[in-house]
C-alpha cells in the first residue's frame, strides 16, 4: 500500500504553479493549515470580485481519485445554487476543474477556489452557546440540501468515515497503553451498538468533516454568526447520524465542554428532526469520533513530526474522551436533552 505524502511546495514554486495553470501573477501568498494537503491563501494582480483565492495542492493518495474531484466541483457548484456559502471552484486557463502536478514529493491534484473571508471559528475566543446551535442548524441545512444531490464517487469508504472507526485498532502503537484501552472499550462497543445497525441509519451525501477549522464566522456589533463551511475532501455517502455526532464532537473540544453537544444538537433538530432512538445512540458515536481523530492523529504525527495541526484535538481530546466514558449514558444524554428540549 503507498504511503501518503504531504506535498512538498514552497511559496515560489506556489507562485509559479498559479502563473502556469491559471495565468495569474500572484502579489501575496500565505501558507494555511492543511492536515494531509497544503493550503495556500493568494492575492492576484487582477480586479476581482473575491477576496482572493486558496490554491490547495493535494496529497499523493488522494489525487490518484480524480473522479472525486470532479464530484466535489459539481457538489460545490450545487451547494452554493442552494443557499449554501462554500468556496466556489476557479478553472484552469484550459477550462479545467483541476490539473495534476509534479513535484519532487509525486504527483498532486492542483485546485483553485474562492477565498472566504471571515475568521476559521478556531480563532474565536470562548465561542458562545449559540455558535454551536448554529454549527447544528448549518450541519442540518446541509444534509437537507444534499439530499437532492448524488455522484457515484461520492459511494466509497474513505479512512476518516466513522464507518471505518474500527481500522484504527491497527494504529494503536501510535498511543500508550492507557489510552489503548479506552479506544479498545469505545470502538467494541460502537461496533457491537452502532455499525451492526447501519443498514437501518439514514444515509446520503454528507460533509463528512465540521470542525472548528472547517467553519468561516463573522463578527458584527460582538455577535457572530456561521458564514460558510470549507473543505469538502471528506465528503462521502454515509449516516447522518455520523454527520450530526462528528460535528458535536469538534465543538465539544472547541469549548472544552460536554455539553457543547447539546446545543449543535439542538440547533440540528430544529431544522432536521431525528428518531429517539438514534439520538440515543450520539454519545457513542461521539466517543467513536474522538478515538478515530486521536488514533490517526497520532499516527500522522509519527510519520511527519512537524505537521503540529495533526495534534490540535489531542491538547483536550483525551481529557474529554476520558470524561465521557466515566459519564453514564443515561446523565449525558440528558444534559444534552434538556438543551433542546
Amino acid at each position: 500500500m503507498a504511503t501518503l505524502v504531504r506535498p512538498k511546495i514552497d511559496l515560489e514554486v506556489a507562485k509559479k504553479v498559479v502563473f502556469d495553470l491559471y495565468g495569474l501573477n500572484v502579489t501575496r501568498i500565505t501558507a494555511l493549515n492543511g492536515y494531509d494537503d497544503k493550503n495556500f491563501h493568494i492575492l492576484v494582480a487582477k480586479n476581482i470580485d473575491c477576496d482572493g483565492y486558496v490554491l490547495k495542492v493535494v496529497n499523493n493518495l488522494d489525487s490518484l481519485d480524480e473522479k472525486a474531484f470532479h464530484a466535489q466541483t459539481e457538489l460545490l457548484v450545487y451547494l452554493n445554487n442552494s443557499d449554501i456559502r462554500c468556496s466556489k471552484p476557479f478553472p484552469t486557463k484550459n477550462g479545467k476543474p483541476f490539473e495534476i502536478i509534479s513535484l519532487p514529493s509525486g504527483k498532486h491534484v492542483v485546485r483553485l477556489l474562492e477565498y472566504i473571508a471571515g475568521d476559521i471559528l478556531f480563532q474565536i475566543k470562548n465561542p458562545k452557546n449559540y455558535i454551536f446551535f448554529q454549527v447544528g442548524v448549518l450541519a442540518a441545512k446541509m444534509d437537507n440540501a444534499l439530499q437532492k444531490f448524488d455522484h457515484p464517487a461520492y459511494h466509497k469508504t474513505i479512512p476518516w468515515c466513522l464507518s471505518s472507526a474500527p481500522d484504527i485498532l491497527n494504529y494503536l502503537h501510535s498511543v500508550n497503553e492507557k489510552q489503548q484501552v479506552l479506544v479498545k472499550q469505545t470502538i467494541n462497543e460502537f461496533s457491537s451498538r452502532v455499525l451492526i445497525n447501519e443498514d437501518k441509519l439514514d444515509k446520503g451525501i454528507i460533509h463528512g468533516d465540521i470542525n472548528e477549522q472547517n467553519l468561516i464566522v463573522e463578527t458584527e456589533n460582538e455577535k457572530t454568526k456561521v458564514t460558510s463551511v470549507i473543505d469538502f475532501g471528506d465528503t462521502h455517502y454515509c449516516c447522518y447520524l455520523y454527520e450530526l455526532a462528528l460535528a458535536m464532537m469538534y465543538m465539544i473540544v472547541l469549548a472544552n465542554d460536554i455539553e457543547a453537544g447539546g446545543h449543535v444538537l439542538a440547533g440540528y433538530l430544529s431544522v432536521r428532526p431525528m428518531r429517539e432512538e438514534d439520538i440515543n445512540l450520539l454519545k457513542i458515536c461521539v466517543m467513536a469520533r474522538f478515538c478515530q481523530s486521536l488514533v490517526l492523529g497520532a499516527h500522522a504525527s509519527l510519520q511527519d513530526p512537524g505537521n503540529d495541526y495533526v495534534l490540535i484535538t489531542a491538547k483536550k481530546g483525551w481529557g474529554l474522551l476520558k470524561q465521557l466514558a466515566e459519564e453514564s449514558e443515561a446523565e449525558v444524554l440528558r444534559k444534552w436533552k434538556n438543551i433542546y428540549s
